[in-house]
């Protein structure tokens, strides 16, 4: 596991570290700052040097991941004015996808939950269509139940549900 990049990592020192230390210290007499010591900070440079470029790497990787994101809403959006549309931003509480079509259907988001319940209706309703997707009977009715909970996930099953109800 690599070092963490929320918080500053702890200097733990290991019974090499110590070893070393205890020979270093047999050999040199009277110094000014014991091998002991020298040898915790440096241990802490070593640790802190490698957390930080942990650090900087996720925040480069962030930065990067981010400005692709930023380039492609760009992109949509340009896409979305060529046809007169434009990009709505809605709750995003894993009822993401029947927010949007509550919102392109109603006028609102807020009845999420009714375009989602009748997703689940459609697909119970039309076996046949959907089944095919679960291994057997028992999957497909606790993929119904599942999705007939609030802040699951839309796929594209409940997608093609809505587009076709």
């Amino acid at each position: 596991m690599g070092p963490s990049t929320s918080q500053a990592p702890t200097i733990v020192e290991g019974s090499a570290d110590a070893a070393i230390v205890r020979a270093l210290e047999a050999t040199t007499p009277n110094p000014i700052i014991t091998i002991s010591q020298l040898a915790r900070v440096l241990r802490a440079i070593f640790v802190l040097k490698r957390w930080a470029r942990a650090t900087t790497g996720a925040q480069k990787r962030r930065k990067g991941q981010a400005a692709k994101i930023g380039a492609a809403v760009t992109v949509l959006k340009q896409r979305l004015s060529y046809y007169g549309l434009h990009m709505l931003q809605v709750g995003g509480d894993g009822n993401c996808q029947f927010r949007s079509a509550s919102q392109q259907l109603f006028g609102t988001e807020a009845h999420h939950g009714y375009v989602r319940q009748q997703a689940v209706e459609y697909m119970r309703s039309h076996k046949a269509l959907f089944s095919g997707f679960c291994a057997d009977a028992v999957e497909f009715e606790r993929y119904l139940a599942r999705m007939g909970r609030d802040r699951t996930w839309g796929d594209e099953l409940t997608l093609r549900a809505i587009s076709d109800r």
